[in-house]
C-alpha cells in the first residue's frame, strides 16, 4: 500500500505531500478501546519538526492517509511496553481491545484518491498468539467467530 504524509510547516511556506509503501503496519494497543481507536491515533495530526533541506529544521504538522491499500494487510498490535524506569525491560499490557471480523478503513483514505478498484475493506484471516496465552479473552472472541484460523507462537516457532 501507499501512505500519504502530508507536512506542513508553521513558520514558513513550506508544504509538501511524501508517499511512503507499507505491508504492515504496528498499532498501539494501550489507552485504545478497539482496533478503530488505534488507527485513529496512528492516523491522528502530529506536531513534528521537520528537516527542509532548504531552511533547516522547522516546527511542523504531519498528517497521514492511506492512498491506496495493500490486498493483504497485516496488523501488528504492540501489546508490549517499555519500562520507563528500568528502560531495558517490557511490559505486556493484557487489557481488553476489541478488533471485528471485517474492517472498513474507509474514512481514513485520501479523499483526493478515488479508490474504486480496491476498496479499503478487509476480513479478519487469522490471528497470532503466543501459546501461554492458551484461554484467554482473544482466544475466546476468535473461536466464536469461526471464520479464521487461530496460530500459536512459543519461543519463536508457529504451530
Amino acid at each position: 500500500g501507499v501512505m500519504r504524509n502530508h507536512i506542513k510547516c508553521s513558520k514558513s511556506a513550506y508544504d509538501c505531500h511524501e508517499d511512503e509503501e507499507f505491508f504492515s503496519l504496528n498499532l498501539e494497543v494501550k489507552g485504545h478501546n478497539d482496533i478503530y481507536d488505534s488507527f485513529d491515533a496512528y492516523l491522528k495530526e502530529k506536531k513534528i519538526d521537520y528537516d527542509t533541506k532548504k531552511i533547516g529544521l522547522q516546527p511542523a504538522k504531519r498528517k497521514k492517509k492511506f492512498v491506496q491499500i495493500p490486498p493483504v494487510l497485516f496488523l501488528q498490535l504492540e501489546r508490549h511496553i517499555k519500562d520507563l524506569k528500568q528502560r531495558t525491560t517490557f511490559m505486556k499490557y493484557n487489557g481488553k481491545y476489541k478488533y471485528p471480523e471485517v474492517l472498513d478503513l474507509t474514512k481514513y483514505m485520501d479523499k483526493e484518491i478515488k479508490n474504486t478498484i480496491n476498496p479499503p475493506i478487509y476480513h479478519l484471516f487469522a490471528v497470532l498468539t503466543q501459546s501461554n496465552c492458551l484461554g484467554n479473552d482473544k482466544d475466546n472472541d476468535a473461536r466464536k467467530a469461526k471464520i479464521f484460523y487461530i496460530y500459536k507462537a512459543f519461543n519463536g516457532v508457529v504451530f
